[in-house]
């Protein structure tokens, strides 16, 4: 039972990090492409 939850949590884990290791990418390239967009401009998404 405990090798179920281990691999469980892991694979969960592991979906966790390619989450926010995507968002964190879409975020930056966002970023890059207007580098001069003022916050709270109504520009942007979300």
């Amino acid at each position: 039972m405990m090798d179920l939850i281990v691999r469980v949590g892991g694979f969960a884990a592991l979906v966790i990090t390619v989450c926010v290791g995507i968002m964190l990418l879409i975020s930056f390239v966002e970023r890059d492409k207007r580098p001069r967009d003022p916050p709270g401009s109504g520009n942007v998404e979300g």
